[in-house]
C-alpha cells in the first residue's frame, strides 16, 4: 500500500507513542513480531497505554466519518434496490454470446487438425518422393560405373590386372561420390542391400585403379597423374586410404632398412638413423609436396599431410619394436646421448612440416604422445639422484676429511656439496624435460647441508680419531686359530691387543672456523652458479627468474642462520680460553703483598699470552673466514673477555680496598712495614692493574678493534681510575692510548 494512501487510511497519531500506526495495514503484519519489536524499547504496560489513546482517536475518527457522510450511510441501502433484476435481464444475452463462442472455436480447432493432418501426408509424400529420387539415383550411378568398366574391359579385351584410363578413373569417382551421398541418404533400405555387392565390386574396382595410379604416379614422378590421383581420393572422401597407401608402399621399405638394431650397433648410435630418416622427405615426399603444394598459377590438393599422418606414425612404431635399446634408461650416460638426440630429431622433423597447422596436428597425434612417453624419464632422474645423493651421504660420513681438490675450500664435504649441485646443471646429466626435478635437487642438497650445519650446533656431530693405546698381551684362543688362515694363531693375536681405538670428541674452534668459510664461500659460489648456469638452463620470463632466486635466497637465509650460530660456538670457545688467562689478575695481590718487591713497570705475562692467543686466531683464519665475519667473531670475543676481565678486576680492587681499610684500622698511626718507595702494597697491585690494562687495550686497538664502542670497556677504565689515589690517578687519554 502507498504511503499516501495510508495517511489517508488512518487518522494521525501523536509522535510519542511507542508504535508506528502503520504496522496495523501492512500486508505481512503479524502480531507476534509487533510485539516483539515494541517490547524491545518499551514495556507492556506502556504499549497498552499507547493503543488505549490511539483506539479513542480511531474511535473519534469513524465518528466524525460518519457525520460528516451521514446521507450516504443512509442512502446506501435504497441504492441497491432493483439491483437484482437487472443482472438478470443482462444475464441471458451473455450466457447466448459465450454459447456461440464455444461452437466456433471448435469449429476452427477441427479445421486445424484437418490441415495439419493434410500437411502431414504431404510432408511424407514428399519424403518418399525423395527417397525414391535418391533409390533412381542409386541404380543410375551403379549402371553408369558398370558402363564405363565394361567398355573399359571390353575395349582392353577383357585383360585381367588392367589399369583404367586416368579420365575414367576420375569420372568413375565422380560417380562414385554421388553414389555415396544416395546410399547415406536411403540406409536400412531392402534396395540398398541388394546392390551392396555391386557397390562393392565397384569399390574394389576403382581401389586398384587408384592405388596402381598412385604408385606408378610415385615411381615415375608424374605430377600430373599424382595429381589426378589425389583429387580423385579426395572426390570420394577417401585422403586416409591414400595417406595409408603410401605409409605402407614407400615409408614402411626404406624405413625398415634403417630403424632396428643392427643399424644402431653398426653406427655406433642412433644418431645416423635419425638422419636417414630426415633423408626421407627429400628422396621421397618431394613429389608430393610439389602436387599438394604446388608453385603459384597451380590449383593446390588440400586436405593432406603425408608426414604427420604417413611417416610419423611409422617412425614411432617401428623404433618401438624395433630399436628399443634407444629407450633403455639404465645406463644413464648412454640414456642422455640417446634422449638429446631423440629430441633434436623430433625438432628437425617438426621444420619439415609444411605449415604451422602440420606441427599442430603432430603434437595433437597419438603417436607423438607415444614416443614423448616412451622415455623414461622418472627412471633416469632416480639413477642420478641416487648416484648424486649418495656421494653426499658418503662425504657427510667424513664430513671433516681435509679438501685435496684445487678449490677454495678447506673441507672436503664443502667441495662436493657445491660438485653436486654443479652436476645436476651439467652437460651430459641435465635435461630440460626435468628441470623442476633437478632444481628441487638442489634445494634438497642446500637442505641437507643446512640439517647438517644445525646438528653441528646442537652438538650432535662429532670427530671419529684413533688414539694410540699400550699393547696388553693376551693368550691366543681357539677362535684366533680359527681366524687364522692356515690354521695357526697370529702373533699379534697371541700376544696383544690392536694398539689403537676409536673415540669420538667435539669440534674445535679451528674446525668450526673451516665450515663457516666454507658456508660463506659456498652461498657465494651456489649464488653465481644460478645466474651462470642454473638460469640459462630454465627458459623462463624475468618474474619467474626472480622467484627462483628468492627461493635460493630463502634457503641462504636459513645456512646463514647456522653459520651465526657456529660463530657464536667458536666465539665461546676462544672466550673460554682468553678468560681463563685474563682471570690471572686475581693472582697480582698474592704477588705484591708483603713481597717488598719493586714497583710494576710493565705489564703482566698474562695479558701477553691472551693477546698472542687472539692474534694468533686472527692470522690462521685470515684467509679461510670473509672479512666482516672475522671481525664479529673478534669482536664478540673481545666484548665477552672484556666483560669477564672487568668483573673480575673489579673483585680484586674491592678485595684490595677492604685489605687496605682493615690494615689501616689495625695499624693506625704507624709506617707500614711493607712500604717501598713511598707506595704501599695495595697501590703496587692497583698499578700492575693498570698497566695490564693499558697493555691489554693498546694490543687489542693493534689488532683493529674499536673498544670505545664496547660498555663493559668503559666501566673497566672506570674503575680502574677510581681505586688509584689521587695523586697517581692518570688522566683518561693516558690509561686510553
Amino acid at each position: 500500500m502507498d504511503l499516501d494512501a495510508t495517511e489517508n487510511v488512518l487518522p494521525a497519531a501523536p509522535e510519542n507513542l511507542c508504535f508506528n500506526k502503520d504496522e496495523f495495514i501492512k500486508e505481512d503484519y503479524d502480531i507476534d513480531k509487533f510485539l516483539a519489536n515494541v517490547r524491545r524499547h518499551s514495556s507492556l504496560e506502556t504499549l497498552r497505554e499507547d493503543l488505549s489513546v490511539y483506539m479513542k482517536i480511531l474511535q473519534n475518527a469513524l465518528v466524525e466519518l460518519i457525520n460528516r457522510d451521514y446521507a450516504d450511510f443512509v442512502n446506501l441501502s435504497s441504492n441497491l434496490v432493483g439491483m437484482d433484476k437487472i443482472i438478470c435481464t443482462i444475464k441471458e444475452p451473455l450466457t447466448t454470446f459465450q454459447g456461440q463462442v464455444e461452437e466456433l472455436r471448435s469449429l476452427i480447432k477441427e479445421k486445424i487438425e484437418a490441415t495439419q493432418q493434410k500437411l502431414a501426408e504431404r510432408v511424407a509424400v514428399r519424403e518418399k518422393k525423395r527417397v525414391l529420387q535418391h533409390l533412381e539415383g542409386i541404380l543410375m550411378c551403379i549402371e553408369t560405373m558398370e558402363g564405363i568398366l565394361d567398355m573399359s574391359l571390353s575395349s582392353r579385351g577383357d585383360r585381367p590386372g588392367t589399369t583404367l584410363e586416368s579420365h575414367l578413373v576420375e569420372r568413375i569417382s565422380t560417380e562414385f561420390n554421388q553414389l555415396q551421398f544416395y546410399v547415406s541418404k536411403c540406409k536400412g533400405l531392402p534396395l540398398v542391400d541388394t546392390v551392396k555387392p555391386r557397390i562393392n565390386r565397384i569399390t574394389q574396382v576403382l581401389q586398384q585403379n587408384l592405388e596402381g595410379m598412385f604408385t606408378e604416379g610415385l615411381t615415375t614422378s608424374n605430377d600430373e597423374m599424382l595429381t589426378r590421383c589425389l583429387r580423385t581420393y579426395v572426390t570420394i572422401d577417401k585422403i586416409a586410404d591414400a595417406e595409408s597407401l603410401f605409409r605402407r608402399v614407400e615409408v614402411k621399405p626404406y624405413m625398415e632398412e634403417y630403424i632396428n638394431e643392427s643399424y644402431i650397433r653398426q653406427k655406433g648410435g642412433s644418431f645416423a638413423m635419425y638422419s636417414k630418416i630426415l633423408e626421407f622427405q627429400k628422396l621421397k615426399c618431394d613429389p608430393l609436396l610439389a602436387v599438394i603444394k604446388p608453385k603459384s598459377g597451380q590449383e593446390p590438393v588440400k586436405g593432406y599431410d603425408f608426414m604427420v599422418n604417413a611417416v610419423w606414425p611409422e617412425v614411432v612404431d617401428l623404433l618401438e619394436t624395433k630399436a628399443m635399446s634407444i629407450f633403455a634408461a639404465g645406463n644413464p650416460e648412454n640414456f642422455y646421448k640417446e634422449y638429446t638426440d631423440g629430441m633434436e630429431f623430433l625438432s628437425s622433423f617438426e621444420l619439415q612440416c609444411a605449415t604451422i597447422q602440420s606441427v599442430k596436428r603432430l603434437r595433437a597425434h597419438p603417436s607423438y604422445g607415444k614416443f614423448i612417453n616412451k622415455w623414461s624419464l622418472p627412471v633416469y632422474f632416480q639413477i642420478r639422484l641416487q648416484d648424486i645423493a649418495g656421494t653426499m651421504e658418503k662425504c657427510f660420513l667424513t664430513p671433516w676429511t681435509a679438501n685435496t681438490e684445487n678449490s677454495v675450500y678447506s673441507l672436503s664435504l664443502s667441495h662436493t656439496v657445491q660438485s653436486c649441485i654443479e652436476k645436476c646443471w651439467r652437460k651430459g646429466v641435465f635435461l630440460p624435460s626435468l628441470a623442476h626435478r633437478f632444481w628441487k635437487l638442489t634445494l634438497q642438497i642446500l637442505a641437507r647441508y643446512r640439517t647438517w650445519l644445525s646438528a653441528l650446533c646442537n652438538g650432535e656431530v662429532e670427530i671419529e680419531c684413533v688414539v694410540d693405546k699400550p699393547a696388553l698381551p693376551r693368550p691366543s684362543s681357539r677362535v684366533d686359530m680359527l681366524k687364522s688362515t692356515d690354521g695357526r694363531a697370529s702373533p699379534q693375536s697371541r700376544s696383544e691387543s690392536p694398539s689403537s681405538v676409536t673415540e669420538f670428541r667435539k669440534p674445535n674452534s679451528d674446525e668450526l672456523v673451516q665450515v663457516i668459510g666454507d658456508g660463506y664461500q659456498l652461498i657465494t659460489s651456489i649464488t653465481s652458479i644460478l645466474q651462470t648456469t642454473i638460469q640459462p638452463s630454465i627458459p623462463v620470463s624475468d618474474s619467474q627468474n626472480a622467484q627462483l632466486s628468492s627461493v635460493l635466497e630463502e634457503s641462504f637465509s636459513l645456512i646463514r642462520d647456522q653459520l651465526v650460530s657456529l660463530q657464536g660456538l667458536v666465539a665461546e670457545e676462544t672466550v673460554g680460553r682468553v678468560s681463563a688467562l685474563m682471570k690471572h689478575v686475581s693472582d697480582i695481590p698474592r704477588l705484591y703483598r708483603r713481597t717488598n718487591k719493586e714497583v710494576p713497570t710493565k705489564s703482566s705475562g698474562y695479558t701477553n699470552q691472551a693477546i698472542q692467543m687472539l692474534g694468533t686466531f686472527k692470522e690462521q683464519h685470515d684467509s679461510s673466514l670473509p672479512d666482516v665475519v672475522r671481525t664479529q667473531i673478534l669482536t664478540s670475543v673481545i666484548t665477552s673477555v672484556i666483560e669477564q676481565y672487568e668483573e673480575t678486576t673489579c673483585e680484586v680492587l674491592l678485595s684490595v680496598k677492604k685489605m687496605e681499610d682493615s690494615l689501616k684500622r689495625l695499624k693506625r698511626g704507624k709506617t707500614s712495614a711493607s712500604l717501598v718507595g713511598n707506595m704501599s702494597d695495595d697501590d703496587k697491585i692497583r698499578t700492575q692493574i693498570l698497566l695490564d690494562v693499558q697493555h691489554f687495550s693498546q694490543q687489542v686497538r693493534e689488532l683493529g678493534m674499536d673498544l670505545e664502542s664496547i660498555p663493559s670497556y668503559s666501566k673497566l677504565v672506570a674503575d680502574v681510575e677510581q681505586s688509584l689515589p689521587a695523586r697517581e690517578s692518570p688522566s683518561p687519554t693516558t690509561l686510553q692510548s
